[in-house]
């Protein structure tokens, strides 16, 4: 349901994902993946102010969901509230640094999962080794991962998320984003 939505969002069949996300949110209220992919959806799709009220849920549900601290500091950056925007960011950072500290004993437990599936790792591995600074291994996992099928919320992480900040710039993480994008053009 959820990665699902999403995805057909992301494929531009905004009604059809909305609708599929708010039928796994009222299967699934209290579960803030579920919310967190419905708000991201509903900033996607253009209605920021339905995704903060789906962000609060979050918050009353699992107040260090360190996803929903960026999503909102992205929503109030794009409205011009850059105040509440950097409170939100710093709050994201905080979380992201525990997160960090977890980033070696992660490694060990995504070696056991597939890339690819509802409860897959994505490109866990992209982001731990680009924030320890090994950008060749980063890229080369993030190749692989695109040439795998990976593809889920793939525009946040090609232009937001800040553990892919190191290799943003380069070139081979564009071209790997270049070739999804026509991918899901193709899709579409």
């Amino acid at each position: 349901g959820a990665n699902g939505g999403h995805l057909l969002v992301e494929l531009g069949r905004r009604r059809e994902g909305l609708a599929l996300l708010a039928r796994t949110v009222d299967a699934h209220p209290d579960a803030p993946a579920a919310l967190f992919a419905y708000a991201d959806a509903l900033q996607l799709a253009g209605q920021p102010d339905e995704a903060l009220r789906w962000l609060d849920r979050i918050r009353e549900i699992d107040p260090g969901y360190a996803d929903a601290f960026y999503l909102r500091g992205k929503i109030h950056a794009e409205a011009g509230r850059l105040n509440l925007a950097a409170e939100e960011m710093e709050r994201f950072l905080e979380r992201w640094t525990l997160e960090d500290r977890r980033a070696d004993r992660a490694r060990a437990v995504i070696a056991t999962m597939p890339r690819l599936s509802e409860t897959g790792y994505g490109i866990a591995d992209v982001r731990i080794h680009a924030l320890r600074g090994k950008k060749a291994a980063a890229l080369e996992l993030l190749r692989k991962a695109a040439e795998a099928g990976w593809r889920f919320d793939w525009r946040y992480h090609r232009d937001f998320d800040p553990a892919l900040a190191s290799i943003r710039d380069d070139a081979e993480f564009k071209a790997v984003f270049a070739d999804i994008e026509r991918d899901m053009a193709r899709q579409r």
